[in-house]
């Protein structure tokens, strides 16, 4: 049966095609000087990144969480009123955690960070390069919100390539889902000195909706941060929150957290030209995907096909951009191949549709 399907998709969308369909290999780039890196953990199921996003410079890897916990899936507290669970994970939301896995503790006078971003409450993810090889990584795109509050509901983001050991930067770019101009500092308090601009406010989330503000933040103003194994570059996102209620139950979500880069060839090897595996997430995928490409002067498309070998969606992307959002909707719960096609450059990558 395989062998029968491979040779349909060979037919209708070629061997590499076909290949990287049943195999789930058609989004580990060959490496090559300037080859797009992503990793992406969506925290719709669990805590782990995409292998089907995740390039093969780069090693598996889960957040690790810091003086916050994740939600221990049960009735929550609203100041008394009883009110259905929030999941560990879920597509709604994403990741649910706080200082308690209840959803309390946030206020400082229950030990929790209170209204003032912390150093010592976060979420951390890293960034490891293989054995042999260096990346550049010049951003991180997520989405977060506050689940029944907006009290003092704030984030801040530094990176580090000691384990915050010997340093520390603040991201001071990026963008909020307005478009604004964001920072992700620290704000001056009596105990901790300012650094970089004001922190993030957080939107509460839209129960109807769920978690949908995406932020995108700069690595060194956009230059990016050069990161050679064995080095790690660790980034922590840190939250507050002043809800001070003992019996009322407050989350941070947190979901589609993609980190990009640049992956840069560092054996004296000469590498053929090649072109890297189509980076789209989330994966797997509801409503509306999103595939990042190389940036052309003239418009390009992306091909979607059914595991019959069928093209079943088209779009037109345009001149100039690197990223494409595409509605999956109305495609049936299954496997398919997106495809990249322009002048110079065909890319696939394995989607699941659920």
């Amino acid at each position: 049966m395989k062998q029968l399907l491979l040779s349909q998709l060979t037919r209708k969308v070629g061997m590499a095609c076909a290949a990287a369909l049943l195999s789930g290999l058609g989004t580990q780039a060959v490496a090559q000087t300037a080859t797009p890196v992503y990793q992406f953990w969506s925290l719709r199921v669990n805590n782990q990144d995409s292998s089907a996003v995740r390039s093969s410079n780069v090693s598996a890897t889960t957040p690790t969480l810091k003086r916050l916990v994740v939600s221990n899936n049960q009735s929550i507290n609203d100041n008394g009123t009883t009110r259905n669970p929030v999941p560990t994970y879920s597509s709604k939301y994403g990741m649910a955690f706080a200082p308690a896995a209840d959803g309390s503790g946030w206020n400082s006078s229950l030990n929790g960070p209170g209204g003032t971003v912390n150093r010592r409450f976060y979420v951390q993810f890293n960034v490891t390069p293989t054995t042999g090889s260096t990346v550049r990584v010049d951003s991180l795109i997520a989405n977060t919100m506050f689940l029944l509050t907006s009290s003092n509901t704030f984030l801040a983001v530094a990176y580090s390539k000691s384990g915050f050991v010997s340093d520390s930067t603040t991201i001071t770019g990026g963008k909020s889902p307005s478009g604004n101009t964001v920072g992700g500092g620290f704000p001056a308090t009596a105990t901790l000195p300012a650094d970089g601009p004001a922190p993030i406010a957080l939107s509460q989330v839209n129960t109807t909706t769920g978690n949908i503000a995406t932020y995108r933040l700069a690595l060194n103003n956009a230059a990016g941060v050069t990161v050679t194994a064995p080095q790690t570059l660790s980034i922590r996102l840190y939250y507050s929150c002043s809800a001070n209620a003992a019996n009322a139950s407050r989350y941070a979500l947190l979901k589609d957290v993609l980190v990009k880069s640049t992956q840069r060839l560092v054996t004296g090897t000469k590498v053929p030209k090649a072109t890297a595996g189509l980076a789209v997430y989330p994966n797997p995928v509801q409503d509306k995907l999103t595939v990042n490409h190389e940036a052309t002067r003239t418009a390009a498309r992306i091909n979607v096909y059914a595991a019959t070998g069928q093209k079943v969606a088209s779009f037109v992307t345009r001149p100039n951009t690197t990223e494409t959002p595409i509605s999956t909707a109305e495609l049936a719960k299954g496997i398919y191949l997106v495809e990249y096609a322009s002048d110079n450059a065909r890319v696939t990558s394995r989607l699941v549709k659920e």
